[in-house]
């Protein structure tokens, strides 16, 4: 074995080991202080979450056609056990007598409000014009906006979730992490999105969010003009109020569990239609670029390593097929590919081992429900590393659907 051959083995190995480091799951190292406590677990209490003014609160639900769903969570929000005053605005569609019989059902609860929305409103965003009649209605001047498929798991969500809701903030990022039950593609894609999300907001400067609850300061929501300059876009609102009023040192992230709401599974169409809503508004958003290069670098990596390694092991295999075939067979050759082809294979492996450890922790972290560890649901990392090389497939399927797409469905013709 010469120089060359040590280098080469060297390099590979160097490969190895600095190819999972770029990688969204390894930056959120950073973000498991969040997250779990000094005991190691995902449980918070009074002692190992620092206890904060509780401030009066605000939370807009924006519905429309779902009033199975407002029926199934409005006893969740409407049962917060809160020291300070909170009120829940339902912003409902005109026309929608079944929600307004649900609402009317409840309506003697003191927290509950709810207003409509005009259906002669046209050529705008109805979401956000729903969103704006909300946040008007709206007492007091922390406001959580979020969706009709997004739920408490507990009475105390609001209380872990509203202490980051401090003085000195204008702008929170929740979490709505998918049901257990969802496809697992869509539940690592969910969190892995996220993690780049969280992690140039705590960094610097929140670009967007991929998750269904933001709250925001009513005042600086209209002293901005709310969604004024992306009102051409039909939908992507939690993106824009994220990317439009987030400021360097004045967003928080409420990731704790407590804080978490609970997203219901997603049907295809309506996380197609997310999914490409968010692509297409993604040209009207600011701070884009370092999100596309960290992305596009992580993806491309991960397929030139693969390849790499995957080329290195076919030479190796064709070089003790070739010697095979000689008459006589050279021992110390034919040792010297074998050799080869273990180094290559046991490099390739020593880096998915890598990632296995830098990946687990994370997704213990964001995806256990449930403090009992007897009992939880998280996603295996094996199983992450394995979707995660679909995952340029699935995007260039995705480009490739909205480039075929009708762009006048992205628009409200407005403008």
């Amino acid at each position: 074995m010469n120089i060359t051959t040590i280098f080469l083995f060297a390099v590979l190995l160097m490969f190895a080991l600095v190819t999972p480091l770029f990688s969204p799951f390894f930056r959120a190292r950073r973000l498991l202080k969040y997250v779990v406590n000094e005991e190691g677990t995902t449980e918070y209490d009074e002692e190992t979450q620092p206890a904060a003014k509780a401030v009066p609160i605000s939370i807009v639900i924006v519905e429309h056609d779902s009033a199975f769903r407002l029926e199934q969570i409005l006893p969740k929000y409407l049962s917060q056990e809160y020291s300070a005053d909170y009120q829940v605005v339902v912003v409902i569609d005109e026309n929608d007598s079944e929600s307004e019989d649900v609402l009317k059902r409840l309506n003697d609860n003191p927290h509950l409000y709810y207003t409509k929305l005009p259906i002669t409103s046209r050529y705008l965003s109805r979401k956000k014009l729903g969103i704006t009649l909300g946040m008007r209605a709206a007492k007091y001047d922390w406001v959580v906006v979020t969706d009709v498929h997004c739920v408490p798991t507990s009475n105390q969500w609001l209380n872990h979730f509203a202490k980051c809701c401090t003085e000195d903030k204008n702008l929170v990022l929740g979490m709505t992490p998918f049901e257990d039950e969802a496809p697992v593609y869509q539940r690592f894609n969910h969190l892995r999105t996220m993690l780049y999300h969280l992690r140039q907001a705590e960094k610097s400067i929140a670009f967007s969010t991929n998750q269904s609850m933001v709250a925001i300061r009513k005042s600086e929501f209209f002293k901005q003009k709310g969604f004024s300059g992306n009102l051409e876009y039909t939908r992507a609102e939690f993106e824009f109020l994220v990317n439009k009023f987030a400021e360097k040192r004045k967003t928080a992230i409420a990731i704790a569990p407590g804080a978490w709401l609970q997203q219901f599974n997603p049907n295809k169409k309506r996380l197609m239609g997310r999914q490409l809503f968010s692509l297409d508004a993604m040209k009207g958003m600011k701070r884009k670029g370092w999100f596309k290069f960290w992305s596009y670098l992580d993806n491309d990596l991960i397929h030139v390593f693969n390849i790499v390694m995957m080329f290195c092991i076919v030479i190796a295999c064709l070089c003790i097929w070739h010697e095979s075939e000689k008459i006589p067979v050279n021992p110390d050759v034919m040792m010297f590919c074998y050799i080869m082809l273990a180094v290559f294979v046991v490099i390739w492996l020593i880096s998915q081992i890598v990632r296995f450890f830098i990946y687990r922790p994370v997704l213990k972290a964001f995806t256990i429900t449930n403090s009992d560890y007897e009992d939880y649901s998280y996603i295996n990392p094996f199983l992450a590393i394995i979707l995660e090389w679909t995952m340029t497939f699935r995007n260039i399927a995705l480009a490739i659907r909205y480039r075929f797409a009708d762009k006048n469905d992205f628009i409200t013709h407005k403008l």
